[in-house]
């Protein structure tokens, strides 16, 4: 092969890898605006937070997650958020003689001293200790026998952002709920608070 040749033959070759520069550099250009425009991580997995908050209060409206926000710590298959505290179940009498029971949980923020004691599906009715083995509404001053403590847990009420603003009794029947707020579950929590 003689010189020119060999020239001619390297030229070609540089001249194909110019080319497939040039058509690499002009794809990415036209590439580039569609990189920039792609959703980051944080804002998808914020998007499908609120649509599992949504989709848990959805759900909470329409079928509730268990008997007035209150469960037995050994309870298990429930899928709702909960926090620990503790429970009492109070006895009274009615007018005509008949005792009643129902039960009370404590307040798990311990925002007051003495402690706040609100009635499981009524948290305007506060309870507290006013002698040994007895409790008293302090609304009304009637008072009743304390017939066991235990732990429990309550629902923890969430707002539509995810924020905790409350604890214990969820009724859709009062018309407040929007208000109060409304549960979510463990699974929605999780991918919430990673």
């Amino acid at each position: 092969m003689s010189d020119k040749e060999t020239r001619n033959e390297q030229e070609n070759t540089h001249s194909h890898v110019s080319r497939n520069r040039r058509t690499l550099i002009k794809s990415a250009a036209a590439a580039a605006p569609v990189v920039l425009t792609l959703r980051s991580g944080a804002a998808a997995a914020l998007a499908s937070a609120d649509t599992c908050i949504v989709r848990d209060q959805q759900i909470a409206q329409n079928t509730g997650p268990g008997v007035n926000g209150i469960r037995v710590v050994n309870n298990q298959g429930d899928t709702w958020v909960r926090t620990l505290t503790r429970c009492r179940t109070l006895q009274g009498t009615n007018s005509t003689g008949n005792t009643f029971q129902f039960r009370v949980y404590k307040d798990p923020t311990g925002s007051t001293t003495p402690a706040n004691w609100y009635k499981a599906n009524n948290e305007n009715k506060i309870y507290r200790n006013s002698s040994p083995g007895k409790m008293i509404n302090i609304t009304n001053n009637k008072e009743f026998d304390i017939i066991n403590t235990y732990d429990c847990n309550i629902l923890v009420l969430f707002d539509q952002n995810g924020n905790v603003i409350s604890f214990g009794r969820f009724n859709t029947s009062n018309g407040s709920d929007n208000d109060v707020g409304l549960p979510i579950t463990n699974s929605c929590w999780a991918s919430i608070n990673p």
